[in-house]
């Protein structure tokens, strides 16, 4: 069975790679998002401040970057998880249209039980006579974070979880914020400059 790879993946070749070594995670034990860090927080709004001066809201360039800073320390290693996951997707056998479902502690999946020496999560699989197959992994808080559909030629998807979801409330908050607030600077900057050129003209004519 041909396993498809992550749907909705960004190319960042161009941007920085991961931090050497055990990566910072903002995520607490619970699944919820600790906060964007003060250093961060400033490089959001320098950006949103020179996008506002180039009149471009969210550039590629900041996009790209938010994403990347999503996917390294926020969101769990999909990739990696699905790359351990496939054997078990296409080794699948019927379930007679029956859930199975799996730990990555299970016999079946011993050669993955070691993923990235994290606890490990739980999962569903169904697998129907015609040989389709749907997936369904949750973390150790019962969030799903990926799942899998062989409907229509798909292939894995990533689930959002609240810790994602909250993160770009926060991250969204703090750029709107800062670049209406670079824009509205630099309207009164114009609106100022308009008025002293205006006066400069006024005063040439009166002593002409």
């Amino acid at each position: 069975m041909e396993v498809k790879g992550l749907q909705h993946k960004t190319d960042y070749s161009l941007m920085s790679k991961r931090t050497a070594g055990k990566k910072m995670s903002l995520v607490d034990k619970a699944g919820y998002f600790k906060g964007i860090p003060d250093e961060v927080k400033e490089k959001i709004q320098e950006t949103a401040r020179k996008d506002a001066e180039n009149g471009v809201y969210t550039s590629e360039e900041y996009v790209a970057w938010r994403l990347k800073f999503k996917e390294d320390y926020v969101s769990p290693d999909r990739a990696d998880l699905a790359a351990k996951l496939t054997s078990l997707v296409q080794n699948a056998k019927y379930t007679d249209g029956k859930k199975h479902f799996f730990s990555l502690l299970d016999k079946v999946t011993e050669k993955i039980q070691s993923w990235k020496g994290k606890e490990h999560g739980s999962g569903t699989i169904h697998i129907g006579a015609e040989g389709f197959v749907t997936m369904s992994y949750y973390d150790n808080n019962g969030e799903e974070i990926l799942a899998y559909n062989s409907f229509g030629g798909g292939g894995w998807i990533s689930v959002p979880t609240k810790a994602e979801e909250q993160y770009d409330a926060v991250e969204t908050g703090i750029y709107y914020a800062a670049y209406t607030a670079a824009c509205a600077e630099l309207k009164e900057r114009a609106v100022a400059e308009d008025a002293g050129r205006d006066g400069s003209s006024k005063g040439f004519e009166t002593r002409a």
